[in-house]
């Protein structure tokens, strides 16, 4: 029987393929419903699998079958360094979920170079740099005056979405790539960077708030002036490290630019007080278009507020975020695949396919393979590209 014959195979490929798919032995021998004894001989090349198993296997390791038949393995990529503060969360390492994300998003990238590259106009080279010596209170204002983003402007967005969009637009507009991540816990990243000298890449979780999203994504844009490739989770530290300096680094950037120091302490100018209400937070992120945890944060380091008193209220930030996902999750349906397309790979990305397809530079199955859609769904999305 077909389901019988075997297919001849380079082992290191299975290893590579399981590896770069973010999958222990064993777990992928549970996967794959299939005894460890089996595997093991298959990855030691003393057994060939058959045709069947081995689509098993490039259906679970998300790869192209063709693949498995390559003469070696294709380089690895170096994973992002992983700077989360939560013990569970680096006691887990990354998902296969998150592997598989990450490598999609080095594929978009590349995408993006090879079409970008028909139009005869390069990407530039990502030359902002930073350091952690610099102050984040004078690096905010550079960034808002780099950005295109006047206070005038800021205050001007009158929606927690308005604010989102626009602040991912102003890092677009710096050449950098970035992608949101759906069916990610925020228990196991907020944000992500991926350092390339051209075209690098920030990666954030689209469970989370628009508002918090904003902050994420100053956040990793920190960690690309730093050039760095980083995974994080922005919890605060409960301990002192190398890595919970550098995170309270980019958080202070983050906040600095986009709550500056001057304009808040004028808004706030003669009230004092260790506690704020939750309604006045409330007021002033929405002015701010930012998280009330984010302002509160800010009004701590401006001495506006006492280190207990934020401690205290972030127990009741923690407990709304909960609350709100719940009701998030409890809601039926969704948002389409057109706008989750849009959404995720953003419009830059989408543009660049859509306008390469209408250039007949590559034809439909090529667009379809990389929004990830039917192409059923192409005309709503060019709607909204249009927008």
């Amino acid at each position: 029987m077909a389901s019988s014959l075997t297919v001849p195979v380079n082992p290191d490929l299975l290893i590579w393929a399981r590896e770069t798919a973010g999958y222990d032995f064993d777990l992928a021998c549970e996967k794959l419903k299939c005894k460890p004894e089996k595997l093991q001989k298959l990855e030691a090349g003393e057994a060939e699998p058959t045709y069947p198993f081995l689509n098993e296997l490039a259906d679970l390791y998300k790869r192209p079958l063709a693949i498995f038949f390559a003469s070696k393995p294709p380089v690895k990529r170096n994973k992002p360094s992983d700077f989360r503060l939560q013990l569970d969360a680096t006691s887990h390492g990354i998902s296969p979920q998150l592997n598989i994300a990450i490598r999609k998003a080095w594929l978009m990238r590349e995408n993006f170079l090879e079409l970008s590259s028909y139009d005869d106009q390069p990407i530039s080279p990502f030359a902002l740099t930073a350091t952690m010596a610099e102050d984040p209170e004078e690096l905010g204002p550079k960034l808002r005056k780099l950005f295109g983003v006047s206070i005038a402007t800021q205050l001007g967005w009158r929606a927690e979405k308005s604010g989102y969009d626009e602040w991912k637009k102003a890092i677009e507009n710096q050449n950098v790539l970035v992608l949101e991540l759906s069916r990610i816990p925020l228990s196991e990243m907020r944000g992500i960077a991926l350092w390339e000298d051209t075209l690098p890449i920030i990666m954030v979780n689209g469970a989370d708030s628009q508002s918090a999203r904003v902050f994420t994504l100053i956040h990793e844009f920190a960690h690309l002036l730093l050039r760095q490739a980083a995974l994080c989770d922005l919890a605060p530290a409960e301990y002192d490290s190398g890595t919970a300096k550098l995170e309270a680094f980019c958080n202070a950037v983050s906040a600095a630019t986009i709550v500056p120091k001057k304009e808040l302490v004028e808004l706030v100018s003669g009230r004092y007080s260790e506690k704020w209400t939750m309604e006045e937070l409330a007021e002033l992120a929405k002015t701010f278009s930012v998280s009330k945890e984010v302002i509160l944060r800010r009004l701590l380091t401006v001495g506006l507020t006492s280190e207990n008193y934020y401690r205290l209220m972030r127990i009741e930030f923690i407990a709304e975020y909960k609350k709100l996902r719940d009701k998030n999750k409890d809601k039926d349906g969704g948002p389409s695949p057109a706008l989750m397309t849009v959404r995720n790979l953003g419009k830059p990305f989408v543009e660049l396919v859509l306008n390469s397809y209408h250039d007949n530079r590559i034809g439909l199955s090529t667009v379809s393979d990389y929004l990830g859609v039917r192409v059923k769904h192409l005309p709503k999305i060019e709607a909204l590209v249009a927008r």
